[in-house]
């Protein structure tokens, strides 16, 4: 079981942004077709705790497995040893309301693109180029 644990461990970051970008992906068909069952928690994001909610932990599973093949090879084991699946969605760091995620995220790309943006100085005119411009009649 400490092999699993680790492996879970190993993969939880790259699953989880896997699960964001398959979310990001299809987010407008799978909550229109009430397949995204939400599933309310508290959730705690920078220090204040919130209600969230996130799809079922069958669903979640059931994606990610696909995201992440080797994953599928050890569920039968994890499920042999414990039925729980919130226990794995929090081992696999899956337990976030996806839209407070992203929502976030965007904030954080929109404050560091507004302190990267560089003013450029205002153009001087140039009075020493003769104007070649013909009248209109």
């Amino acid at each position: 079981m400490d092999e699993i644990n680790e492996f879970l461990e190993e993969i939880g970051d790259s699953l989880q942004e896997k699960w964001l970008a398959y979310y990001t992906a299809n987010r407008l068909w799978l909550v229109a077709s009430g397949m995204y069952k939400e599933q309310s928690f508290v959730q705690e994001m920078n220090g204040v705790r919130q209600n969230a909610s996130r799809p079922s932990s069958s669903f979640i599973l059931g994606v990610v497995s696909i995201l992440e093949p080797r994953l599928s090879q050890i569920l039968p084991y994890w499920f042999k040893f414990n039925s729980n699946k919130e226990e794995l969605i929090n081992k696999l760091g899956l337990n976030f309301d996806l839209d407070s995620v992203l929502a976030h995220r965007e904030l954080e790309s929109l404050k560091m693109q507004q302190t990267q943006a560089v003013l450029l100085p205002e153009a001087e005119e140039n009075t020493d180029i003769e104007d070649n411009r013909t009248p209109c009649n």
